[in-house]
């Protein structure tokens, strides 16, 4: 089993999801479950889902009245199966722990930000890094190419974008909402109109980094 940490929006959930749908890996397993296990996770309505995937009729589902025979019910349809169960952003061990009962035989990726759970809840820990200032540009130029050639061009918004950049502490998620304002905002390269949308990213980028305006 595996754990990947790392603060929110750093691309957990996206690289859990790739990992999920590769190819390769998807025929190495009988299917694959994933539970949004969250820090006020509701357990049922999670199983109610797998049961739906698992293709457990109704008439089964209908005659449940506890968790617990909800749990059994899961737990008697995976059997020995070998199914891979993506965990997603665990907040708490024993909610964890409440998932990985339900399958002997399955293997479980588990996404958290807490090393402690992930530490309890998986043999191996892979640490999720956030971008560097110069994949964080990677990310941009791939996003809003047009646009980020306009801003290379004028060394005001060079600089504009480079704070930006480095309040965004290089977290995936914050970076696909500037590229695509920025991409948006792009019109046949006015430089003033790219100029006040930069404004606008600083002001609220600021609260994702370090910047003192954030404190």
């Amino acid at each position: 089993d595996k754990a990947l940490v790392f603060l929110p929006g750093v691309g957990k959930t996206t690289l859990a999801s790739a990992i999920a749908n590769h190819q390769d890996l998807r025929n190495s397993f009988d299917g694959i479950l994933w539970a949004d296990v969250g820090k006020h996770t509701d357990l049922r309505s999670e199983l109610e889902k797998w049961a739906t995937d698992l293709q457990i009729p109704n008439a089964l589902t209908s005659q449940l009245a506890t968790l617990q025979q909800w749990q059994h019910m899961i737990r008697e349809t995976i059997g020995q199966r070998h199914v891979l169960i993506v965990l997603d952003d665990v907040w708490h061990t024993t909610a964890g722990e409440e998932f990985k009962n339900l399958g002997p035989n399955c293997t479980y990726l588990v996404t958290t930000r807490n090393q402690g759970v992930a530490a309890d809840l998986a043999e191996e820990t892979r640490i999720i890094h956030p971008l560097t200032v110069e994949q964080s540009l990677q990310v941009l130029d791939e996003l809003a190419p047009n646009a980020m050639e306009v801003v290379r061009r004028d060394a005001a918004l060079t600089k504009s974008l480079q704070q930006i950049v480095e309040n965004l502490a290089g977290l995936p998620f914050a970076l696909n909402l500037v590229g695509r304002y920025l991409k948006h905002e792009n019109r046949e390269g006015n430089v003033e109109r790219l100029k006040r949308a930069l404004t606008a990213i600083g002001d609220a980028g600021a609260l994702f980094g370090d910047n003192p305006k954030a404190q």
